[in-house]
Order: C-alpha cells, then sequence, then structure tokens
C-alpha cells in the first residue's frame, strides 16, 4: 500500500450549515475492486458551539471500515486541536 492516494469525492448535498453528504470511491485497497463510499457530515448549533456528526457507509469489510473510523477520529482530533490553538491565540 502507498503512503498516500488520491481522494476524489462527489459531493452529493450540500446544505449550508446543515449538513455535506458525499461519496469516495474506494479505488486503493488490494485485490478489492473500486467501489463507492457514502459519507454524511451533520452539523448542529448548540449555542456557541457546533456539533459535528460523521456517518460513513461500511467498507468492505470490518478491518477496513475500523481503519476509516480511525481515520475520521484522527481528522476530529487534529480539527479539535486547530480550533483550540485559534482560541487561544485570539484571546488577549
Amino acid at each position: 500500500m502507498p503512503l498516500s492516494t488520491e481522494c476524489r469525492i462527489t459531493f452529493t448535498e450540500v446544505s449550508p450549515h446543515r449538513r455535506l453528504a458525499y461519496s469516495t470511491r474506494a479505488d486503493f485497497v488490494p485485490n478489492v475492486p473500486p467501489y463507492d463510499v457514502a459519507t454524511v457530515v451533520d452539523f448542529e448549533a448548540i449555542g456557541d458551539a457546533v456539533k459535528l456528526t460523521v456517518t460513513s457507509q461500511a467498507m468492505h469489510d470490518a478491518v477496513w471500515t475500523e481503519r476509516a473510523r480511525a481515520g475520521y477520529e484522527s481528522q476530529m482530533r487534529k480539527l479539535d486541536a486547530l480550533i483550540a490553538a485559534q482560541d487561544k491565540a485570539q484571546r488577549p
């Protein structure tokens, strides 16, 4: 497996401030024919914060589905860190 792959997505729904839905082509798994994976990202305003929920279709098996889940969790931790750093920089 390469260390990086190109990822192309097709947006299937764009509802500003509410939802993004898209399909990603999984064409990088050895010995597995390419297939599409649907993902929905919902945004919910809660006071002065936003709750972000990512729901992704299962991949072709449990191992790859777990890898995808771990990848999303890693992305969310990075987003949390970025937001925290920006908040800290804006404080006097």
